[in-house]
């Protein structure tokens, strides 16, 4: 058994070893030294391996491959450990240590920075006949990734791959760079680059253009193509220290069909970039053909603003374009010319006075870069003005009360003569206003039994092709009777059987009315008058207490009312009709997380509603059609628990939506059987994230770092205490007793041979009890009986605290004849008393006690 000294220094190493696992998982691998690699200082074994180019762009991401296939001969091998070297270096830049589990990366940083890293996989193998697997299913794949390539990673790899037990296997990939050329541009020989257009070149004339570009590596080329068509350069300078390449082509006797035509130049220099193109379109200078106004206009109107357009055809470039009327100049809003620059279309706002009716407008153009060469053309105009209107009343008269006959006169003066009259009420066309008795005849307006609703102001406008002109305001007024507040309107109520509502019938009046309801029954046609004990009368307004009995309670109901005089206007018109179910708002109801006892019941909406709305659940027996639950809800959803296992149920689900009642969404439930474990859970309630465990992980390492630690604190106590109770007298005496369970003895009966005893003395129980029983002191008693002598006769050798007597079996018989000549057989033992050996074992407990603290300093020194 250990010791508690060899335990604590256990549990140190053990923390040490911990420790730095805790606090760096991921510790960063050293590179490995290979001084006796044969690839630094051997020619020819340079020579044998096996050797690869990979040709990448500078400034984009590359992967450089590495075979890391065991030989035939070890198909089942692994690959171990991969270097990458550059050039001739004989330190790695790069080392990827796959003896660990998740793999150790190291890099010089010096050389690839963080823009290298080393790719590996290993997958099943798809393909048997694929060098890259072996017979067992694996696949290796690795490569030195680089992102960005910069001219500086060009040159030599290798790639060393050391397994377990395959050879080391080298691989040299060259890598080659190809340097982007950049984007070329179009320049004329006064050296201004070209972007979208040349500069304009008289009509016969020659074009000289150069295209340029750099840096490209390798030497990129330069191609030239007009609409299409290649064009043979006439020249080329390539400068190879900077990179620069210029190629020039010269188009000769340019004309009419050359006009926007699109001469494009393309740079390449690798199969792995793809080509850059610029191209411009060619100006040619040409003098202006025509020049027309834009008739879009037989006349002008006063004071209303025109943009008269003047178009010039054949001018490059653009003309200098001016718009004139009479002497007076029209000002330039804009100038825009065509896509192939053929026309030019100048705008100009117009605002024609009665001064300008009958003089010429005009418009001038001219080239800028061509003298003495100018186009003009001319358009006499016509300057129309808007009517003058007046509105008038045939009669004097005021309408007093409703009924009369009234008539309105609209007179126009007009130049030229007016095409439209339209009358208004209150700025409202007439037209748009449905009134039977409302009639418009040209420059009347005629209105019959006139009644309230033609009160307003009234106007008429007269247009012609010069404008719009309004004449003054009339008011009219007509005498009110009690007529609707409504307009003529029905009222439409929907009413359940039994159903009570109030029906509020409101006039249009300022004192007190006589109020009168009646109904039309639609069934029987008949008019009936209501009690007046079922409305009530205040001011102009009524109400009628209604509830329908029966279906020939439905139909139309009239509220009328007359003034003090007799008089009523129009009444309030309402239609009864029975109310239908309301829409169902559900789209799909179902059932999930079935227990023996429990189930869930979640509805999906067709649209959020803000009313009052509520949900009802009925569930009944399937067997029994017995209702078991019949709940309200705010949310469509709701679980129903303490039902009867494996029973079937019938589900409605009702809504209400302002009060009203919808008609029920039907669906089956059921229970499952006790045991059974829950069915269809829903799926947006299972959470499938996997990150969602490390947390969890982490804190169970924790927990049973703690729980070892706490162990082995516990494990190091209990050996304590149990050592220190091993140096007990009492345990002492329960060794003595094991021991004694082998000896065959009787104490009931006499032996026939003679026997032996032995004793142990209190010394021997305090201090060399630890040893084992294999060191008990035994010795043979005294023949003779001592207890009736004297003091003096008594031993003078250590007191006897226990004393056993035991009868040897026949080899213990001869040895103990062997060791002691003296031996007769019956033997005697004086055992001392009990209070005796009590406090000589109390006192060599305290001994004890003091020899264990003493041992105790000892250890922690």
């Amino acid at each position: 058994m250990l010791s508690e000294k060899h335990l604590f220094k256990l549990v140190k190493l053990l923390l040490i070893l911990i420790l730095p696992v805790i606090s760096d998982p991921n510790p960063v691998a050293e590179p490995k030294s290979f001084t006796d690699d044969p690839y630094v200082d051997d020619e020819k074994f340079r020579e044998k391996v096996t050797k690869h180019e990979v040709v990448a762009v500078s400034g984009e991401k590359t992967a450089i491959p590495c075979d890391c296939t065991p030989t035939s001969n070890h198909a089942d091998d692994k690959p171990v450990l991969i270097l990458w070297y550059k050039d001739q270096a004989k330190l790695p830049i790069y080392s990827f240590d796959l003896r660990s589990s998740s793999g150790q990366h190291w890099k010089d940083i010096n050389t690839l920075g963080d823009r290298g890293y080393v790719y590996f996989e290993e997958s099943p193998k798809t393909d048997y006949s694929s060098s890259t697997s072996s017979v067992n299913g694996k696949v290796w794949k690795s490569s030195l990734n680089i992102d960005p390539v910069e001219p500086s990673d060009a040159g030599r790899y290798r790639c060393r791959v050391d397994f377990d037990i395959s050879p080391t296997r080298n691989t040299r990939i060259k890598l080659k760079l190809v340097v982007r050329p950049t984007k070329p541009v179009i320049y004329s020989d006064d050296g201004k680059i070209l972007e979208f257009r040349t500069m304009p070149v008289p009509e016969g004339t020659d074009l000289k253009l150069y295209c340029k570009t750099k840096h490209g590596d390798p030497t990129p080329t330069l191609s030239w193509r007009k609409n299409q068509v290649p064009l043979n350069p006439v020249g080329l300078d390539t400068d190879t220290a900077t990179g620069r390449v210029i190629s020039t082509i010269f188009l000769r006797n340019l004309d009419r069909s050359d006009q926007g035509a699109v001469v494009s130049c393309t740079v390449q220099n690798s199969d792995l970039i793809a080509p850059q193109a610029v191209s411009v379109r060619i100006d040619i200078l040409f003098p202006p053909v025509r020049a027309k106004i834009v008739r879009e206009w037989s006349f002008f109107t006063v004071g209303k603003k025109y943009n008269v357009s003047c178009q010039v055809l054949g001018s490059r470039p653009s003309p200098i374009t001016q718009l004139w009327v009479g002497s007076r100049p029209i000002k330039t809003v804009s100038t825009k010319a065509s896509i192939d620059g053929n026309i030019s279309t100048t705008i100009g706002e117009f605002v024609p006075s009665k001064e300008d009716d009958q003089k010429f407008l005009s418009c001038q153009a001219r080239n800028k870069l061509i003298d003495n060469v100018s186009v003009e053309d001319q358009w006499k105009i016509s300057v129309h003005y808007k009517p003058e209107v007046t509105l008038s009343q045939d009669a004097d008269s005021v309408i007093i009360k409703e009924g009369d006959d009234v008539s309105l006169k609209c007179t126009v003066v007009a130049n030229p003569l007016y095409h439209t009259i339209v009358w208004t009420k209150q700025g409202v066309n007439l037209e748009e206003v449905s009134a039977k008795n409302v009639h418009i005849l040209d420059e009347t307006l005629y209105i019959n039994s006139v009644t309230e609703e033609q009160n307003g102001e009234y106007g008429c406008a007269a247009t012609n092709q010069a404008g719009t002109g309004f004449s003054n305001t009339l008011a009219l007024k007509v005498a009110m009777a009690p007529s609707c507040l409504n307009n003529n309107s029905t009222t439409v109520i929907e009413m359940s059987l039994h159903e009570e509502t109030e029906i509020l019938c409101s006039m249009k009046w300022e004192s007190e009315l006589r109020f009168r309801w009646m109904m039309t029954s639609k069934d029987f046609g008949e008019t009936v008058d209501f009690p007046r004990a079922q409305f009530t009368e205040e001011g102009a307004d009524s109400k009628l207490r209604y509830s329908p009995r029966s279906t020939s309670d439905y139909g139309d109901i009239v509220c009328m009312a007359t003034n003090s005089n007799g008089e009523g206007g129009l009444p309030c018109t309402y239609k009864i009709k029975i109310r239908g179910d309301p829409p169902m708002i559900f789209t799909e109801c179902g059932t999930f997380n079935q227990t023996y006892t429990s189930f869930t019941i979640d509805c999906s909406m067709k649209e959020t509603y803000t009313e009052n709305i509520f949900f009802q659940f009925e569930i009944k027996n399937a067997h029994s059609q017995r209702i078991i639950r019949n709940i309200s809800t705010a949310v469509p959803k709701l679980t129903i628990e303490d039902l009867q296992p494996s029973s079937d149920f019938i589900i409605s689900v009702y809504s209400y939506l302002n009060g009203q009642k919808s008609k029920p969404y039907k669906l089956e439930g059921f229970t499952t059987r006790s045991g059974e474990k829950q069915l269809a859970t829903k799926p947006e309630l299972e959470s499938r994230n996997p990150l969602k465990l490390i947390p969890i992980l982490g804190a169970l390492m924790l927990i049973s770092l703690v729980l070892v630690l706490i162990t082995i604190a516990i494990v190091a106590l209990v050996r304590r205490k149990i050592i220190g109770a091993r140096n007990s007298p009492s345990s002492q005496l329960e060794l003595i007793n094991s021991q004694k369970q082998d000896m065959d003895y009787s104490p009931d009966l006499i032996p026939k041979d003679s026997g032996y005893g032995y004793c142990q003395s209190l010394e021997d129980l305090r201090y060399k009890a630890v040893e084992g029983p294999k060191d008990i002191n035994s010795r043979p008693l005294a023949k003779e009986n001592t207890f009736n002598k004297n003091e003096k006769n008594k031993s003078t050798g250590s007191e006897c605290s226990y004393a056993e007597l035991a009868f040897p079996t026949s080899s213990e018989k001869a040895l103990l004849v062997h060791n002691n000549d003296n031996y007769q057989g019956t033997e005697y033992a004086h055992i001392v008393t009990a209070k005796s050996v009590g406090s000589d074992l109390l006192a060599g407990g305290k001994h004890q006690q003091k020899s264990d603290l003493k041992r105790k300093g000892e250890d922690s020194l």
